[in-house]
């Protein structure tokens, strides 16, 4: 049975609504309002706002679970501290801390990060939270609560690759199987640990070195797994955002520009560029997630297609 005991926070620091919903991890379920359910540490938690400076926390462990709690959710990080520094850089990001206050970048497990990004290549966040659950019903175990642990790296690198074709992966899954394969070679958890006490360049250089994992994965593991908070992630929606702010609109994004475009965004926005990207990426879902209004058509008022003097 799960005990519950309770975080302190900032009031106004975390919204769970909008940081578990925001494109860094898939396998997070909504059962209420800033009300969520998920794998952590090992187990099925749920985490809930009892009010905007109180985090409720339900873990089989109980208060052993706080500071891997803590740890996952950053709240050793100075959220308004952070907004102010990046302020500082570039006052047009106010208005987008503004408008998604208590979005916070997460600490994931490192393993699970990198091949879930894998999997996440050309497709939206519900088919890839699709796919993902049925990767961990397959060969992951049962935590409770409706949530499935990740499958051990072992147990991924060994199945082949077909068998990964569950959940609408399709091609993925061969990508998915080398990933795991070649991450297992190199020592899996460990040998990503390791990557964090290099240089972000260095750390890079490394991960992109792996099969399957570009630029943008690379980056992504880097800024929620791996501590880089000068990570910037660059997909179509934060390219558009970043040519629109520090570059020429319209500009195509290229394995080249990507790495122009990532100097230059790390130059100007310093070590938390990383903070700013994942407020541009969620403002842009939030865009997207907008209904798109009917054009109004003359035909469906009578009056308005009256032409003039008829």
């Amino acid at each position: 049975m799960s005990e519950s005991f309770s975080l302190n926070l900032v009031p106004g620091s975390l919204d769970l609504d909008r940081t578990l919903a925001s494109g860094q991890v898939f396998r997070w379920k909504r059962l209420g309002p800033h009300d969520w359910t998920g794998p952590l540490d090992g187990a099925a938690v749920r985490l809930a706002l009892a009010s905007p400076g109180s985090l409720r926390v339900r873990h089989p462990r109980g208060e052993a679970a706080r500071a891997a709690v803590e740890e996952f959710l950053r709240l050793d990080a100075d959220l308004a501290g952070i907004h102010q520094e990046l302020c500082r850089r570039d006052s047009r990001l106010e208005p987008l801390f503004r408008k998604h206050q208590g979005l916070r970048l997460l600490r994931q497990e490192p393993v699970e990060c990198l091949l879930s990004f894998v999997c996440a290549v050309v497709t939206n966040i519900p088919r890839i939270s699709m796919s993902l659950d049925e990767v961990c019903r397959a060969f992951g175990a049962e935590a409770g609560e409706g949530v499935w642990l990740w499958p051990a790296l072992e147990v991924l690198a060994a199945v082949e690759p077909e068998a990964l074709r569950v959940g609408g992966l399709e091609f993925r899954c061969r990508s998915l199987s080398r990933a795991a394969r070649a991450l297992l070679e190199r020592g899996g958890e460990d040998y990503l640990r390791a990557l964090r006490r290099l240089s972000y360049e260095e750390a890079f250089a490394e991960l992109v070195t792996l099969p399957h994992v570009g630029p943008k994965v690379a980056d992504c593991v880097l800024l929620f797994a791996l501590g880089f908070d000068e990570a910037f992630p660059l997909d179509t929606h934060t390219w558009r955002a970043a040519c629109r702010l520090y570059g020429e609109p319209g500009e195509a994004l290229s394995p080249r520009r990507y790495l122009e475009m990532s100097r230059r965004l790390r130059r100007r926005l310093g070590p938390r560029a990383g903070w700013a990207q994942q407020y541009l990426f969620f403002d842009s879902l939030e865009v997207g997630r907008r209904p798109v209004q009917k054009r109004a058509d003359p035909a469906d008022n009578p009056e308005v297609s009256r032409p003039p003097g008829g």
